[in-house]
């Protein structure tokens, strides 16, 4: 008998987490998201929904909390360096922000160009004072700019469909904001209320990688426009040869979908590094950390300066809304020359040392550093023999938390070295280091992709004066001789 009830209550508690984990649409009343603005068909036959988001700060926030140290052995991880802003004309262009923010932080320093905290980006936007965010929404005033910005041309009140500049004066050219290139609180542009901002996605949970079709509608999809912020700081999306890896998709069983985003997913894309946009009801977050034990996400909400969590695929806040969707942004490392104080450099001459630094790559992971003939592409293999340095070959480094590393030597340049003006391209290899390697980009770095790394040995600039003098030297002499010639 008590074997009877044991089997019965463990058969409850099971039945009770079951429950408790199933998505609300997984009901016999499927929930349907009333953001979803329409669904239409692309010239391949493809189902797309068209979602708004529109969400703001409610009366009633949500719970803060205590984030615990990464621990991936034990399941539970979290990225330092995210930065928590609250609302700044748009939640989904504050989560762009802190996504952009936190790159700022890590190695891509030019995501934030601005003079506050000395260029880098600070962990909260209370130095403009709140609903303030110049990486979110630039404004006449704030951070030293002088003439209008977003907020200027384009913010009237929430859900206004009045962009101020319009009729009144030029418009600004998009810069420096998230919200610029997503079409946040652009009417004209893009049909986005204030405060609102558009996403696509493929009603059978596949990936909406870089969705450009409807920008012929006047729509933009603000997944596509993170990657124009990026190429607009001088970055890149990361292209598999396939599809630029920016994408919006639904999570993992919404609708009915067996190609959806997963929350192991959500773990690999946090383990490498990458915050992750959560998508619920209305409103978008950024999710930067995990507890496997749960089904856990941390995240910032756009609400404040807190830490919060959210079960995947649950409901957020008291307002209960309900998780449907995510965007990744995937980028591409960033290797760069470098002297031993990290300012980049390309040029070498002898006697010179030659480091190298770099970013976005895999966290904690070990690398080979590679110095081989210009131009590198995929597959190509990677040769000891061109490699002109002689102290280790390849050189071992291993990447911080961050997914960064600071500056490793790789070449000193004997003083007597000839003036060669080689050009070289820099690899940071996930690899052993031994005979076979070859260059990945979805795994590798590579300091460059279209131009040589870097050119060494190259003459000192006193050489080069000297020489350029003497061409001078030579010019004047011969027109001199020429006029004596004439006379």
């Amino acid at each position: 008998m008590k074997g009877r009830i044991f089997t019965a209550v463990v058969l409850a508690l099971v039945l009770i987490l079951v429950l408790h984990s199933t998505p609300v649409w997984a009901e016999d009343e499927p929930w349907e998201n009333p953001y979803l603005v329409r669904t239409f068909v692309d010239d391949e036959g493809r189902q797309i929904d068209e979602v708004i988001v529109p969400g703001r700060p409610p009366e009633i926030k949500a719970e803060a909390v205590a984030v615990p140290e990464p621990r991936i052995a034990r399941g539970i991880n979290n990225l330092g360096n995210v930065p928590a802003f609250d609302w700044s004309h748009g939640c989904s262009a504050t989560s762009g922000a802190m996504l952009a923010g936190y790159y700022d932080r890590i190695g891509y320093s030019n995501m934030y160009a601005g003079p506050t905290n000395g260029g880098v980006m600070p962990l909260n936007n209370s130095y403009w004072g709140s609903g303030e965010c110049p990486l979110s929404a630039t404004h006449q005033g704030k951070d030293g700019l002088v003439e209008k910005g977003h907020v200027d041309d384009y913010y009237y009140f929430y859900l206004s469909e009045n962009d101020p500049y319009y009729g009144n004066w030029a418009e600004h050219g998009y810069a420096n904001c998230t919200a610029d290139f997503m079409g946040t609180n652009q009417w004209y542009n893009w049909q986005n209320k204030d405060g609102s901002t558009t996403f696509y996605y493929y009603t059978n949970g596949a990936p909406t990688y870089d969705f450009t079709e409807e920008e012929v509608n006047n729509k933009r999809d603000g997944c596509h426009g993170i990657r124009l912020f990026v190429e607009s700081r001088d970055y890149n999306v990361y292209h598999d040869g396939s599809n630029y890896q920016n994408y919006n998709q639904y999570i993992y069983g919404y609708g009915g979908n067996t190609q959806g985003f997963t929350f192991y997913q959500f773990k690999a894309e946090i383990d490498a590094g990458r915050p992750v946009f959560i998508h619920v009801e209305g409103h978008t977050m950024l999710g930067y950390g995990y507890d496997d034990s749960s089904n856990l996400v941390y995240l910032h909400d756009t609400w404040d300066y807190n830490d919060h969590t959210m079960t995947w695929g649950g409901t957020y806040g008291v307002q209960n809304l309900q998780h449907y969707g995510v965007t990744v942004i995937q980028l591409q490392s960033v290797i760069t020359s470098c002297n031993s104080g990290g300012t980049e450099k390309n040029q070498f001459v002898p006697n010179e040392s030659v480091y190298v630094k770099g970013s976005g790559l895999e966290p904690g992971t070990e690398y080979k550093i590679w110095i081989q003939n210009n131009p590198v592409s995929e597959g190509d293999s990677l040769v000891v023999g061109e490699n002109p340095a002689t102290a280790e070959t390849p050189k071992n480094v291993t990447s911080y938390a961050s997914g960064s590393f600071g500056p490793t030597l790789i070449w000193a340049i004997p003083a007597d070295a000839q003036v060669t003006h080689d050009e070289y391209d820099i690899v940071v290899n996930k690899g052993t280091g031994e005979v076979g390697e070859t260059y990945n980009a979805a795994d590798d770095g590579l300091d460059s992709a279209s131009v040589a790394g870097i050119v060494a040995p190259v003459p000192e600039l006193p050489t080069i004066l000297l020489f350029s003098m003497g061409l001078l030297a030579l010019a004047g002499y011969v027109l001199v001789s020429r006029k004596n010639r004439e006379r």
